[in-house]
């Protein structure tokens, strides 16, 4: 290579590195650009299928963004788009200034009362109507979470950004109440795509390859899943049982091949167990699969 060409590769490199980080500062400003656009159709009359595109084509954005545009896109819909605590306070001012009779009271009450939801809580009931919305909303509350450690918790975005921590996680407690998840038995006719997920999510006791997959949906084993039905094919909670003789005192024989199942053989029916080796009922391990749905009140894991 000469000289002249090594010196417009050096060039060529930091130029492209420059293009690079413009196009992230054009994407993040695009983004909040958007969340504008959305958040203005608020109390106006428009379709809901208008809505619902310009919602579609935010969350669709959201998702190519850089992990620093997705922070700012949040703690901009955080500190901007949370209570409008200015008009919240000339309200109650005016009311303690007033004599108001039992009318004017109940609209001052509807008044205070729609003031008191932040704004992108109607942004989050919107997303939710999406298809996958649900799941967007979980991983939303993912990258919040993440958030959270790096910010300094004396400023006032810290607070701002616990707020919509926690607006989430509500609508989430109720969307994800039990009434409205399905238990599920797993067994190797299982889907593929379930059993591969289950094969990942496993934080107690991880699953080293099919072979101990096999083994933990097959005779004196049992595998249950908590799903929801607007994350189809998505475990939220993978529970693992192992049905065996006695309460053992070491998980060893429960996540190698030395309980009784390594005595049969692993294609026979499950109703082929001999019962004489049935006494007891381990449950072994338990894994929350989704970090949007776990912690502070909020745990799917009550549920058990």
């Amino acid at each position: 290579m000469s000289s002249n060409s090594g010196e417009k590769y050096m060039k060529k490199e930091p130029a492209e590195n420059l293009h690079r980080a413009f196009n992230e500062v054009n994407e993040g400003q695009h983004s909040i650009c958007l969340l504008e656009d959305v958040l203005s159709l608020q109390n106006k009359k428009i379709t809901n299928w208008a809505i619902e595109n310009k919602v579609k084509s935010l969350c669709c954005h959201y998702k190519t963004l850089q992990n620093d545009n997705k922070e700012i896109f949040l703690k901009e819909l955080a500190t901007k788009y949370a209570i409008n605590h200015s008009a919240l306070s000339n309200i109650i001012y005016q009311t303690e200034r007033l004599e108001v009779d039992s009318e004017k009271l109940l609209k001052i009450e509807e008044k205070l009362k729609i003031l008191m939801v932040p704004q992108y809580s109607w942004l989050f009931k919107n997303i939710g109507r999406l298809e996958n919305g649900v799941k967007f909303l979980v991983d939303l509350r993912t990258d919040i979470m993440n958030l959270v450690p790096k910010l300094d918790a004396k400023k006032p975005e810290y607070i701002a950004i616990q707020q919509l921590n926690t607006a989430i996680r509500e609508l989430l407690t109720v969307w994800f109440s039990v009434g409205f998840l399905n238990l599920e038995k797993i067994t190797w006719n299982s889907p593929c795509s379930i059993l591969e997920k289950i094969s990942m999510y496993d934080a107690v006791h991880p699953i080293k390859d099919w072979v101990e997959l096999k083994r933990r949906v097959g005779p004196y084993r049992r595998c249950f899943v908590y799903t929801h039905s607007s994350m189809p094919g998505e475990p939220l909670v993978v529970l693992h049982v192992a049905l065996t003789k006695e309460i053992i005192s070491s998980l060893k024989g429960i996540t190698t091949a030395e309980g009784p199942e390594s005595q049969v053989n692993e294609s026979q029916p499950l109703g082929n167990e001999d019962p004489n080796l049935i006494k007891a009922l381990i449950f072994y391990s338990i894994s929350s699969t989704q970090k949007g749905l776990q912690v502070h009140k909020f745990s799917i894991y009550k549920y058990f």
